[in-house]
């Protein structure tokens, strides 16, 4: 073992060096024993569908906009306690469903076209625009892997 401010050669498990007398503490790395647990958030499926936008990820950062203030202050509390998260945090940590469902809905765009036409190709067009199936997507739950370092017993 060497002293690590003079670098001369010590006899091992020396508590000071023999040229300098330094104090050298060996320090043995001492495992941590951790305990984990999730952190879950979740939402009822079917309440609040998105439709999708641009593309799937800007569809999935405006959902987490608009969610984020219902997760970020019980995360906080579990930070707070002592907890690290292990995986991933904000929009990664996100689980989604995502589906598709035909719509007949009829917008403005169909209203002025009614009173504008009542041709054979508008009533074709609507039909046509109703059988495509229109993609959704919702949050259904934000999951985390968090640990913290488990309490020592006292004796």
């Amino acid at each position: 073992m060497n002293c690590p401010y003079c670098g001369e050669q010590t006899p091992d498990g020396s508590n000071f060096c023999i040229e300098c007398g330094a104090a050298i503490y060996a320090t043995k790395a001492v495992p941590t024993a951790w305990e984990y647990q999730d952190f879950l958030v979740t939402w009822d499926v079917g309440t609040r569908p998105y439709r999708l936008l641009a593309s799937v990820t800007i569809t999935r950062d405006y959902i987490w906009a608009a969610h984020q203030k219902r997760v970020l202050p019980e995360l906080q509390k579990w930070l707070d306690a002592g907890w690290q998260p292990i995986t991933e945090t904000g929009v990664a940590a996100c689980e989604w469903n995502f589906f598709a469902k035909r719509d007949f809905s009829f917008g403005c765009m169909e209203i002025v076209g009614f009173i504008w036409t009542f041709s054979l190709y508008f009533w074709i067009w609507l039909f046509l625009r109703g059988t495509n199936p229109i993609q959704y997507e919702e949050l259904i739950g934000y999951r985390v892997k968090m640990r913290r370092p488990k309490a020592k017993n006292s004796a």
